[in-house]
């Protein structure tokens, strides 16, 4: 065959294909990490994906930045990558978020002891690194964060033995590791979300993290994608070799998950339907921990922050009492809102009628009694690599 042309054409519109093609991946299991499938060959976001070219410049800094903590913090100490770019969701520009790890402490370290290693003793050392330059010092925040920037291209967010970060990643990549169809939807929804100018935590939207979450609770309750045990992930717990983990069954079909049939443009204008239409806004508990659909006054739900709020509410599966709505400004609810509605009156693709225990009398208006259609624009294109 001939070789692949130097300039990949740019992937259709998602909203405008029949189908991804049902190329799938095997996915392999061993020991306690998960190999986690390419996306597959004819996948509709491989243009809005990571790129080669990016993977391997974050395993550069990586690298580099193992040679800088040996020399601030000595011997005994990891570099360890979280975040999208480990659990299969990273789009393309995504940052790099890592955190420096004791091999010999798994326990969790915020707060003063964390300011002081970043500050005092690996600080230094990146003010006059050729390769690296400091953007930004965040020691107010509950988890301190160095802000940097390597060969001027990547931006690297640099924490301290922050293990709740990797227990997300390892539980989000478990998810990823299902089927294609899984990392193929939260790429392209998180892709809408940025171009919707609706993520980012910065300006009081959502983060990206909590948009994944979204995705899967979408495909737990609406697809009936396994829900796994977020105690596998847990410290002492076996991750990915858990058995629990490793074969989730189809809860009511009694075989392994698969993607619907119908493909990602479906799948993409169902999540839109059901966050815009089904979904009881101000109600409901996004909770992947749980899988199923369930008010805020239930028990479950005692320790999160400020449920009776008419608001969104997003679960940590692992935080109990962190509510992921806590950096949404009302107006940027206001535009999610406005954003999922426009999703949703989307012409259908074909075959994509909502299963019938999806209707009924959840619907929930928007705040705004004024929303009006407007002409929707088509998919921008993939940014550049």
């Amino acid at each position: 065959s001939p070789p692949p042309s130097s300039t990949a054409p740019a992937p259709p519109p998602l909203d405008s294909v029949p189908g991804s093609g049902g190329c799938h991946t095997e996915v392999m299991h061993g020991g306690n990490g998960c190999e986690l499938p390419a996306l597959p060959c004819n996948s509709l976001v491989s243009g809005y994906a990571m790129s080669a070219d990016e993977a391997r410049r974050m395993e550069a800094c990586v690298k580099m930045l193992q040679k800088v903590v040996a020399e601030g913090l000595g011997h005994g100490w990891t570099v360890e990558k979280f975040g999208s770019v480990v659990n299969g969701f990273a789009t393309k520009g995504s940052d790099l978020d890592v955190t420096v790890i004791l091999d010999t402490c798994r326990e969790e370290s915020d707060g003063p002891p964390a300011v002081e290693q970043l500050r005092d003793r690996l600080q230094p050392f990146f003010h006059d690194h050729a390769s690296f330059a400091v953007v930004q010092e965040i020691y107010g925040a509950k988890v301190p964060i160095l802000k940097l920037r390597f060969e001027d291209r990547l931006d690297v967010d640099l924490s301290y033995q922050n293990l709740r970060a990797i227990r997300n990643t390892q539980l989000l990549k478990a998810y990823a590791a299902l089927d294609p169809a899984v990392q193929e939807l939260v790429i392209a929804v998180k892709y809408w979300a940025r171009t919707k100018g609706v993520c980012g935590a910065a300006e009081r939207n959502l983060s990206s993290y909590a948009f994944a979450l979204m995705v899967i609770y979408y495909l737990q309750v609406g697809e009936r994608l396994p829900c796994l045990p977020a105690a596998a992930f847990q410290e002492g717990g076996l991750g990915h070799a858990d058995p629990a983990v490793r074969r989730q069954p189809d809860r009511f079909l009694n075989r392994a998950w698969q993607a619907p049939a119908f493909g990602l443009p479906v799948l993409m204008w169902r999540f839109f339907r059901f966050y815009a239409l089904d979904f009881r806004w101000g109600h409901e508990v996004v909770s992947v921990r749980c899988g199923d659909r369930a008010g805020k006054e239930h028990t479950r739900f005692a320790q999160l922050p400020h449920r009776h709020q008419a608001r969104l509410h997003i679960e940590d599966p692992f935080e109990l009492d962190r509510n992921l709505h806590c950096v949404l400004g009302a107006e940027q609810e206001e535009s999610l809102m406005h954003a999922l509605r426009e999703g949703a009156q989307r012409p259908p693709p074909a075959e994509a009628m909502l299963p019938e225990e999806h209707r009924g009398d959840m619907r929930v208006p928007l705040p705004s009694e004024t929303f009006a259609a407007a002409p929707l624009a088509p998919w921008p294109p993939p940014p550049p690599a």
